[in-house]
């Protein structure tokens, strides 16, 4: 007897399906027909949903991206310099901590990329507002705040790949970097 199922949790099971292969096997050597098998459905089902193992890599890197941009905004007001800073540090540092660490970089190579690149964009727009603030507040003093927001998260993201992943620790540094009045 033949299950049908609503279109979202159909196209949700074949990427969950799709990213517990990827993480045992890889991109490179999980088949579409391997999906399909796991969900046990057809594989015209997948092309339905997906036009190639492409779309469906997009598809999970689109997921994450929705978790990472939450997780960068959490708590955050954008009305104390001070609060959000705080915040914003413990904040990225979970993502890139996640991104670089929990998710096997090898295997997952293409995603983790893509989501390390979007999640420099996103927190690079964060940083920015919130540095701005600090200007408006007047507790510190710079002149280009994208250039800065830029430059510092490149830098947490190179440093927690490299290991260092306590939030404290990274605060300190970037408050070196800027300054605070």
């Amino acid at each position: 007897m033949r299950i049908t199922k609503d279109s979202e949790v159909r196209k949700n099971e074949l990427i969950e399906a799709a990213e517990k292969l990827f993480s045992v096997k890889g991109i490179a050597n999980t088949a579409v027909s391997a999906i399909v098998k796991e969900v046990n459905v057809a594989q015209g089902l997948f092309y339905y949903y997906f036009k190639s193992k492409d779309d469906l890599i997009d598809a999970i890197v689109e997921k994450y991206e929705k978790l990472i941009s939450d997780t960068l905004n959490k708590d955050l007001t954008m009305k104390s310099f001070d609060d959000d800073l705080d915040k914003f540090i413990d904040n990225v540092t979970n993502v890139f901590d996640n991104l670089l660490h929990k998710l096997d970089e090898e295997k997952l190579e293409t995603i983790v990329n893509k989501n390390i690149k979007q999640a420099k964009i996103e927190a690079s727009k964060i940083f920015q507002s919130i540095l701005e603030e600090g200007v408006r507040e007047n507790k510190i003093e710079i002149s280009q705040p994208k250039i800065y927001a830029d430059i510092i998260i490149s830098g947490i993201a190179e440093l927690i790949y490299q290991g260092l992943n306590e939030a404290s620790k990274i605060k300190e540094i970037v408050e070196d970097l800027i300054k605070r009045r």
